[in-house]
């Protein structure tokens, strides 16, 4: 008996399956559970003799004060045994090919790739990619949190598929996954992830996460062409032993330092300071509850403590609310301490922007190693680096000084206590990338002063960045003090210093191998999260300098142009981008919106269309656009088909019921107006919503519910000319 699904009812509201298994055959009268559902679906997505699946992602991140889409393609394949593929297609993300002996994993964003002897399975592989939710993976469920909740066709091929719908409650209010699974093959072919992150990233306030994958084409069990799993890196890709940027399991880029003390508060609001724990190995674990592979590494990091008596596990949550990790903790049964990083500067001490960020720290105050991400590969790595860290530090790691232990009981000046004195020190040395942004100011340090006159738990207080607070440590480190005293003795004292950057003359250019395309990059993106985006659009400038045919960096910077309501700029390297990139939908979308904005709607509806041929059912929000430039060109008819094809396919999209509404208005179908413009109050009610429809209704004679409108868009005290127009 093979392991394939066969369909054997006639009614296919009512379907019967027969499918076999070890034992014999199962027969389901009735749909099955959604337990087993699931397996099915892990089941056949990894243990297919061959699988080829393209996929559409597309993230919709909104926060308070901003919205971003980002689309991209995805291409999984698998042939047994031992080979696979997954390939994210537009998007910086990491590339990973099997050909049964040889693994390959190349960043596109970085233009590097590694080689090395095959060490993952494909289901391993597959844990940490965007391809997991297409494989039933990674998707944080309890027993009993996952239910069906009806049936539904999606197109594949051209062809309707009727599918099971499923809905996962991921535990502690963290959000929600829906799938759609066939039900003759039960490959997932459609999954939606809900999730909220209280920063985003850590200076951006909360956000809402919508990540949907979309199944376009898939082949299982059938033969594969056999390049599928042959990589050719590109000409301009280079061979490195491990891959250089944060993403994926790579390395911080702080291993032989000393650590930065820090002090947090655990969940029973008490303070911690990190030095508190010298002469132990400590694991410092940044997570969040909503982050997926951070709750699959929970079990190995209690795993570790249990089997290593000295290592002391130290979870760090980022951004999230104390009661939310709270209940969490305590659901899930978490034996380390947790502290509550929230918004504090040692995130950037850290550099921490992914999640899990794994430290190990020796009993020097040492960083011995480093893990971003989780994967199959993260328990080997984690034992080893446990194991390196309780032997010395070896002398090959000159540069990075052993931490000095802190003083217990330092005073504080005051009564018979006095203060320390400077009576020995240096200038600091300015950090290239300070020197390149001609970055002044004053950087304030605490630390301990001990009965000798030596600086101890040197820490930052009020940054600068730019690499400068290391330098200001580091320099203060080396200073002379003049002891406190206190009744004729020296003491430990508590005491706060000040280092003062000035740039005398003018930054001098950086030499020709000072800096790459890819660091003045990454620097760009840095500055432009932290809000200098006048310097991170000119230190992309530079990257395209070095990299005239840097595709994403004419898209990036196009899109913070655009962010900028610069138009032409925005449009001058989205042309670019997408001359040297044309088969990336979401960059047409892109500059469409550009034109759209600019008063050039007949070539945006150009754009739209071009994303929506590439990608047809990748999101609402082409049609949604198309359908909004329409009803700007005075064209409704032509805008209401795309607006409710925008609305089908996303219900809640708020922005498709007010657009379509504009369209119902020009026609003078009040009804129909009037019922879009509730729809979306009932979303999320605007003064905007309730004076259109105040407007409807007394084109109807409703005067009364016209009145009740009028004043409930006064009490949302919103200016009557803001109309609603694209995301």
């Amino acid at each position: 008996m093979s392991d394939c699904l066969t369909l054997i009812g006639v009614n296919r509201s009512i379907p019967c399956f027969v499918f076999g298994i070890a034992s014999g055959i199962a027969t389901y009268a009735q749909p099955p559970n959604a337990e087993t559902i699931l397996n099915r679906a892990r089941d056949t997505f990894t243990n297919a003799k061959s699988l080829e699946v393209r996929a559409v992602t597309v993230n919709i991140i909104t926060g308070a004060d901003f919205e971003q889409t980002q689309r991209s393609g995805l291409i999984v394949a698998s042939e047994q045994p031992g080979k696979y593929r997954i390939e994210p297609k537009g998007m910086a993300g990491q590339t990973i090919v099997s050909d049964g002996q040889q693994s390959f994993t190349y960043a596109s964003y970085m233009q590097q790739y590694t080689k090395a002897p095959v060490s993952s399975s494909f289901t391993e592989a597959l844990m940490s990619s965007p391809a997991a939710p297409l494989a039933g993976l990674n998707d944080g469920r309890a027993p009993g949190s996952a239910t069906v909740t009806g049936e539904e066709e999606l197109p594949l091929d051209d062809a309707p598929r009727r599918c099971y719908v499923v809905e996962i409650k991921r535990p502690k209010d963290s959000g929600s996954t829906k799938i759609w699974a066939d039900q003759e093959t039960f490959l997932i072919l459609k999954s939606v992830t809900t999730q909220h992150m209280e920063n985003w990233p850590p200076d951006l306030g909360p956000a809402d996460i919508t990540t949907t994958i979309t199944v376009q084409t898939a082949k299982v069990n059938q033969p594969l062409s056999p390049e599928m799993f042959v990589f050719v890196p590109p000409a301009t890709a280079k061979l490195v032993n491990n891959l250089e940027f944060h993403g994926g399991m790579q390395k911080s880029g702080l291993e032989g330092k000393a650590v930065t003390d820090f002090t947090l508060r655990d969940l029973s609001n008490h303070d911690v300071q990190l030095s508190g724990f010298r002469g132990k190995t400590v694991l410092l674990d940044f997570w969040a509850t909503w982050c997926g592979p951070c709750r699959e590494e929970i079990p190995l990091l209690q795993k570790l403590q249990q089997s290593n008596p000295d290592l002391v596990v130290v979870g760090i949550d980022v951004g999230e609310d104390a009661k939310v990790v709270e209940k969490f903790v305590k659901d899930q049964g978490v034996s380390y301490p947790i502290l509550l990083a929230g918004k504090n500067a040692m995130l950037n001490d850290y550099g921490v922007h992914s999640y899990p960020t794994v430290f190990v720290i020796d009993r020097e105050g040492i960083i011995r190693d480093s893990l971003i991400g989780y994967g199959s590969g993260s328990e080997a790595q984690l034992s080893a680096a446990l194991t390196a860290a309780a032997k010395p530090f070896s002398d090959s790691h000159a540069g990075a000084a052993p931490a000095v232990p802190i003083a217990t009981t330092p005073y504080r000046v005051g009564g018979s206590v006095t203060g320390p004195k400077v009576i020995g020190k240096s200038d600091p040395a300015y950090s290239e990338e300070a020197r390149r942004a001609g970055i002044s100011g004053t950087i304030r340090l605490s630390l301990v002063v001990s009965e000798e006159g030596v600086p101890q738990n040197v820490k930052v207080t009020s940054p600068l960045g730019y690499g400068l607070d290391e330098k200001a440590v580091e320099s203060v480190r080396g200073w002379k003090f003049q002891p406190g005293m206190k009744d004729g003795k020296p003491v430990p004292v508590q005491a706060q210093v000040e280092v003062n950057f000035r740039l005398l003359d003018k930054p001098p250019a950086p030499e020709a191998d000072t800096l790459t395309a890819e660091a003045a990059y990454r620097e760009a993106m840095r500055l432009i999260r932290t809000k200098k985006t006048a310097e991170g659009l000119a230190m992309m400038g530079k990257a395209i300098a070095m990299k005239p045919d840097w595709a994403q960096a004419y898209m990036a910077r196009g899109r913070q142009e655009y962010q900028e309501k610069r138009y032409v700029e925005a449009l001058r390297d989205f042309d670019a981008a997408i001359r040297l990139e044309p088969n990336n939908p979401t960059w047409y979308g892109s500059r469409g919106l550009a034109y759209s904005y600019s008063g050039q709607h007949e070539r945006a509806i150009e754009d739209y269309t071009r994303e929506m041929e590439m990608a047809p059912r990748a999101s609402a929000t082409p049609y949604n656009n198309r359908g909004w430039a329409y009803v700007d060109l005075g064209q409704p008819e032509k805008a209401l088909p795309d607006l409710t094809t925008a609305i089908g396919m996303s219900p809640d999209y708020q922005k498709a019921f007010e657009n379509r509404a504009k369209a119902y208005i020009a026609l003078k179908d009040w009804p129909s107006a009037i019922a879009d413009l509730t729809a979306a109050i009932q979303i999320n009610a605007t003064a905007w919503d309730y004076e259109q429809r105040a407007a409807a209704k007394r084109a109807t004679n409703d005067a009364p519910g016209a009145a009740e409108d009028s004043r409930k868009a006064k009490e949302l005290q919103a200016p009557t000319a803001q109309t609603p127009a694209a995301p």
